[in-house]
């Protein structure tokens, strides 16, 4: 498994149970996102174990909690990825009871198979896969979520905080007639240099440094996925310290559509005194 596991294990029994206590993802297990950020989470489930359940429980301002089953047991030897976004698992619900969240959990509950003396017992596994914590807050302007594959084969997403720059590049094809030059062809094309913002903790530069080497990247935007090349980057990384990764990018599907579709013009509003004053 390419950049994925800490250590070596020793029985394909130690293996199992790796898969079935974690999610496929480097992300640190508590992690702020937004309404609107997607969230996927992917697990396995090996063969001795009978059931494994995905939960999430809501965690409400006004200190309440509330937890319901958003995944039934799947089929054995089987890779699973679950939508884990607000949107998926608690936006209709808030909506609908005036609920204010401030945080919500997804994690797994497993039974295990154990034959001794030709006797199958299950074993309850709670908390199996261990959760994931994701803490609520507002967009900012400037929140830019890309996807992408991760070492350990599933799917995680980012959100870059940092400054985005526009950086268009092309080549201009030119004619020359009776001394007078003219453009034949202009391959703009649109790259974004973007910046990490702060990272303040290892766990977190580990997902970071997991997007820069992967193959398969994307940019969320208007509620699509539109999938990336990155042609460049920097990733400086000291120990305790706060550090920032900066990369360049482009659309592998060009797209320099620009047209925005109009709408009905609202009433003019004029307010007296403040572009006509009162003459004197």
């Amino acid at each position: 498994m390419p950049g994925g596991l800490s250590k070596p294990f020793d029985t394909a029994s130690e293996i199992i149970d790796f898969f079935a206590r974690n999610f496929l993802t480097h992300q640190p297990q508590i992690i702020e996102t937004t309404p609107r950020q997607p969230q996927w989470l992917a697990f396995v489930r090996p063969y001795p174990y009978q059931t494994m359940e995905l939960h999430t429980t809501l965690y409400t301002a006004d200190g309440r909690t509330f937890t319901k089953q958003i995944s039934e047991t799947p089929g054995s030897y089987t890779y699973n990825q679950i939508d884990t976004s607000f949107g998926a698992c608690w936006q209709e619900f808030c909506e609908e009871k005036g609920l204010i969240p401030i945080a919500y959990d997804v994690f797994g509950t497993s039974q295990k198979a154990q034959i001794s003396g030709g006797v199958t017992t299950l074993i309850d596994k709670p908390n199996h896969p261990i959760g994931q914590r994701y803490l609520l807050r507002k967009d900012r302007m400037d929140d830019q979520c890309f996807g992408f594959v991760n070492g350990m084969g599933g799917f995680d997403t980012l959100m870059m905080q940092g400054k985005t720059i526009l950086k268009p590049e092309g080549d201009v094809e030119t004619f020359t007639n009776s001394e007078v030059e003219k453009e034949l062809t202009n391959n703009y094309t649109s790259y974004w240099e973007t910046s990490t913002g702060y990272i303040d903790s290892e766990r977190m530069a580990a997902q970071y440094q997991d997007f820069i080497k992967s193959r398969d990247r994307w940019v969320y935007r208007d509620g699509q996925w539109h999938r990336i090349i990155v042609d460049e980057y920097k990733v400086e990384h000291a120990a305790r310290e706060l550090n920032a990764y900066t990369f360049k990018y482009h659309l592998a599907e060009r797209n320099e559509q620009r047209f925005y579709e109009r709408a009905e013009l609202p009433e003019p509003q004029i307010i007296p005194g403040e572009f006509f004053p009162e003459r004197r």
